[in-house]
Formats: structure tokens, sequence, C-alpha cells
């Protein structure tokens, strides 16, 4: 984006992704809100809808979470928190962490962009990714397993173990 057009500004309204590309797979969005292509690679903010992630470490980058609506439970290290509406939780790169929550509504913001969002893109495409309900019962084949740390390595991310152990009723409105 050119540093003119950048000062212009632009909108993305609800439930719209900013290059009308995103992720929808088993009942779970994620629409890019502010791309890294926006900001020259210095950050990427995405609106996140019903989800939850293995255990990982991001490498590159620093991470910001904003609850919307819902409540989303973290394990980062060995700690656990449950956050709920308009909580929020910073979590440096290197530092091991998981969350989740059904359902849930977060901003999520990485610093820097890193390819974060490519990273949706490379998901939406897996072939056999795991629905949320494998991921809250950690019944994953090996093959899901073996997939995901791929997919995540090629973008800067380490799987290091399962989702956390929800306590949020995912059937639950």
């Amino acid at each position: 984006m050119k540093s003119e057009e950048l000062f212009m500004g632009f909108t993305v309204g609800a439930g719209k992704d900013r290059f009308n590309d995103g992720f929808n797979h088993y009942g779970t969005t994620i629409d890019c809100k502010v791309s890294g292509k926006d900001t020259g690679g210095a950050m990427c903010v995405l609106e996140v809808n019903n989800t939850g992630w293995p255990r990982h470490v991001n490498r590159d980058q620093d991470e910001w979470i904003y609850v919307v609506e819902g409540e989303v439970e973290l394990e980062i290290g060995k700690n656990r928190f449950r956050l709920g509406a308009r909580d929020s939780m910073f979590i440096p790169r290197n530092l091991e962490h998981t969350w989740g929550g059904i359902p849930s509504k977060i901003i999520n913001t990485y610093q820097p962009a890193g390819k974060i969002e490519e990273f949706f893109q490379a998901l939406a495409k897996f072939k056999d990714l795991p629905t949320p309900e494998q991921a809250i019962e950690k019944s994953y084949t090996a093959e899901q397993k073996d997939g995901l740390k791929r997919v995540f390595e090629a973008h800067g991310m380490s799987v290091t173990g399962p989702g956390p152990s929800l306590n949020v009723d995912p059937n639950r409105k």
C-alpha cells in the first residue's frame, strides 16, 4: 500500500474480511481487519470467532488477545487464566501458550505481522483440519497432528502439545 493510500484509511464491516478472503471452517471464522500489507508488516489484527489452538510458541511475534464476547481460557507456561468480555492478555513471543473458548469472539493482534495471514490461508486449505470437537476432546489422528505441526512450523510457530482442557460447555449459546 502506498503511503498516501495508508493515510486515507479504510473500513472493514462487521462479519467481513479485509480482502474478502476470511477463514471459515467448522463454525470458526477468522477475518483480517488490518493486514500486514496495510502496516508494512508491523502488525496484523484479526477478528476470531469460536476457536481454540494447540499449545504452541510464536517464535517471531508478540500476540495480544482482547475478548469481545464470551470467555477464553488461556494456559501460558504453567499458569492458567480465564478472560471474559473486555479482558485482554499480552503474550510475548517465545512463550509457550494455548487458548480457546466456546463460544467467544476476540480481537487477536500479532506484532509484527509475520506469516500469520498466510498461516490461516494454509489452514483453510488443510484437507484434514481437526474439528472443534476433536480439539476439545484432544482426539486428533496422527495424520492431523503431523499436518498441523507442519503448517505451524512453515509459518514461524512450533506446536508443543494439545490445547487447553476447557471447562467451557461447547453447546452453550
